[in-house]
C-alpha cells in the first residue's frame, strides 16, 4: 500500500502532465470557444462536476461564455462579474451564502447549496482575461488549499495564451473592418473624379443659411439642452426593492393535522366560542383502531382463562400487561382529537367528515385577541443590507391598483432565508401557489386601519389578501442611473 504522502506525489505529478498538455493545445488555438473547451475539460477531469470559462473585455467590463448557454453577465453582476472586475478569486462552501449569487450567471445547472471556485485568469498587474468557475455538489468535498493553488497556478500560466488570442482575434477585426467594400457604387460621377474630390482641402459650404430665426433656433435649442443636463444631473430619482406581500391579521391561529387520518367528528362550527384545550375536530386513525380491537380480543381470551384457572400466573401476568398497552393504545387514540390553542372563535372550518387529511393541512382557524392587521413582504435577499426600519414602503393589493398604500418598514428580519423557509413561516393556509425565484428577506409593516378604500367604496382587510410591496433603498440622479459608472461609490 502507498503511502499518503507518495499518492499526494502521484497526484501532483498527474496533475502536472493534464496541465501541460492542456498548455500545448492551448497554444495552438486561435479560436476562443476551442480554447474555452480545452480548459473546461482539465478542470472537469480534475477539478470538479461542473466547470464553465468565461471571458472577459477589460475595456467595455462584460464578461460572456462561448458555450451552449450564451450568457453575457453585465459588468460587477454576480459572482462572475465582481470576480472579472476585481481581479479576486473566490472560493464558496456553499453559493448562497454569498447574496451576489446568481444561478443565472454563475452556475446555470446548479443551485444554491453547491460548492464553488471562481479564479481570474490574468497576468500579474494585467487585464483580467477570463473567468473559470469550477462548481462540485453539496455532497462532494470542499474546495481545499490544494485546489486553489491549482487553479491559480492555471490561471497564471494560461493568462499569456489568452492574451495572444484576443489580440489575434482583435487584429482579424480590424483587417476586414480596412478592406474596401467590392464594387462601390459611385453614381452618377467617375471614380477619377470622386478620388480628385476626396483629395480637395476646402471644400466650400455644405449649405448657406441667410434666414434670422435660424439663428434664434439655434440658441433655442441649446438653452434646452443645458436645461435637460442639469435636469438629469440634479434631478434624484428612487431605487426600489419590489416583491410578493400578504396581509396578516392579528390573533389568528391556525389548527393543522399533526398526523394523517380521516376525519370522524367535528365538534364546532363556525362562529362558536371555544376555550383552550376544547376538543374541535376528532381523526381515526385506521391503525390505532385495528390495534385497540387486537387487544381487546386477547385480554377477553385471557380473561377467560384467569376465571377458569385463577391460579394461573401465566394468564395474570398477561392480562396485566394487555391491560397497559390497552391503555397506552387508548392515550394514543386521543393524540388524534385536535383542541383549540387558545380562547377565541371558530372560523374558516374547512374540514368535512369523512375527508382525509394528511399532517399539516389546515382543518380550521380560531380567532382570538384581534391584535393591527400587518402586511409582510418578501424582498430580494441581496438587498437586505439596504434595507432598514422606518424606510418608506408602498403597498398595492392585486385587484386594487387604484388604492396604494404608503406605509412604513416596522421590522425586518435578521436573516435571508431560502423560499421553502419563507413559505414555512408564512404558514400553508396563505403561501400555497406563492412563487419565489430565490432566497428572501421578510419586513412587516403595520396596516394604518382595518380597511382601505377603492373607487370610492370602502373595504376590509383580509388574512392572506396578496399584493406588491416596494421598498425605496436608495435614491441617484437620473445621469448617474443613465451611467452607473459616474456613481460614487
Amino acid at each position: 500500500m502507498n503511502s499518503p504522502s507518495r499518492c499526494d506525489d502521484a497526484n501532483e505529478a498527474a496533475w502536472l502532465r493534464a496541465m501541460l498538455a492542456t498548455l500545448r493545445a492551448l497554444a495552438t488555438q486561435r479560436d476562443p470557444a476551442a480554447a474555452a473547451t480545452i480548459l473546461r475539460e482539465l478542470l472537469f477531469d480534475h477539478m470538479g462536476e461542473r466547470a464553465r470559462c468565461l471571458f472577459h473585455d477589460s475595456d467595455s467590463g462584460t464578461t460572456w461564455s462561448t458555450e451552449g448557454d450564451a450568457v453575457d453577465v453585465p459588468p460587477g453582476e454576480g459572482l462572475v462579474g465582481t470576480v472579472a472586475s476585481t481581479g479576486l478569486a473566490r472560493c464558496l462552501e456553499r453559493a448562497g451564502d454569498d447574496p451576489r449569487y446568481r444561478p443565472v450567471l454563475d452556475d446555470p445547472e446548479g443551485d444554491v447549496h453547491c460548492r464553488l471556485l471562481l479564479q481570474p485568469v490574468s497576468e500579474p498587474g494585467g487585464p483580467v482575461h477570463a473567468v473559470l468557475v469550477v462548481a462540485r455538489p453539496p455532497r462532494a468535498p470542499a474546495f481545499d488549499a490544494t485546489a486553489r493553488r491549482r487553479m491559480a497556478e492555471l490561471a497564471r500560466r494560461a493568462a499569456p495564451l489568452l492574451d495572444r488570442i484576443a489580440l489575434e482575434v482583435e487584429l482579424e477585426a480590424n483587417e476586414l473592418a480596412a478592406e474596401p467594400e467590392p464594387g462601390l457604387d459611385t453614381g452618377p460621377y467617375r471614380p477619377e473624379a470622386m478620388a480628385a474630390y476626396a483629395r480637395r482641402r476646402d471644400r466650400g459650404e455644405v449649405v448657406r443659411l441667410e434666414s434670422p430665426w435660424i439663428g434664434w433656433s439655434y440658441r433655442l435649442l441649446v438653452l434646452l439642452m443645458a436645461a435637460s443636463l442639469a435636469y438629469v444631473a440634479l434631478v434624484r430619482v428612487g431605487d426600489y426593492a419590489a416583491g410578493p406581500a400578504v396581509v396578516r391579521l392579528g390573533g389568528r391561529v391556525e389548527v393543522t393535522a399533526v398526523e394523517g387520518g380521516s376525519v370522524v367528528e367535528i365538534m364546532a362550527r363556525s362562529g362558536d366560542e371555544v376555550e383552550p384545550g376544547q376538543a374541535l375536530v376528532r381523526l381515526h386513525d385506521a391503525e390505532n383502531a385495528a390495534e385497540l380491537r387486537r387487544l381487546e380480543l386477547e385480554l377477553e381470551v385471557e380473561l377467560r382463562n384467569l376465571l377458569r384457572d385463577p391460579t394461573d400466573e401465566a394468564a395474570r401476568r398477561a392480562v396485566t400487561s394487555l391491560r397497559g398497552e390497552q391503555e397506552r393504545a387508548a392515550r394514543q387514540g386521543q393524540e388524534h382529537v385536535l383542541r383549540s390553542p387558545v380562547e377565541g372563535v371558530v372560523q374558516d372550518v374547512r374540514a368535512r367528515v369523512g375527508q382525509a387529511v394528511h399532517a399539516g393541512d389546515v382543518l380550521l382557524s380560531v380567532v382570538g385577541e384581534q391584535l393591527e392587521p400587518q402586511v409582510v413582504a418578501l424582498l430580494p435577499g441581496d438587498e437586505r443590507p439596504r434595507l432598514y426600519e422606518r424606510a418608506p414602503l408602498r403597498l398595492e393589493l392585486d385587484g386594487y391598483a387604484d388604492a396604494p398604500q404608503a406605509l412604513w418598514v416596522d421590522q425586518v428580519h435578521a436573516d435571508v432565508v431560502s423560499p421553502a423557509e419563507a413559505l414555512r413561516l408564512l404558514g400553508p393556509a396563505v403561501s400555497e401557489g406563492l412563487v419565489l425565484d430565490g432566497p428572501v428577506v421578510l419586513i412587516r409593516a403595520r396596516l394604518p386601519s382595518a380597511g382601505f378604500e377603492s373607487r370610492g367604496q370602502h373595504y376590509g382587510y383580509h388574512d392572506g389578501m396578496r399584493g406588491r410591496a416596494e421598498v425605496r433603498v436608495r435614491s441617484t440622479t437620473i445621469l448617474e442611473a443613465l451611467v452607473p459608472a459616474l456613481e460614487r461609490r
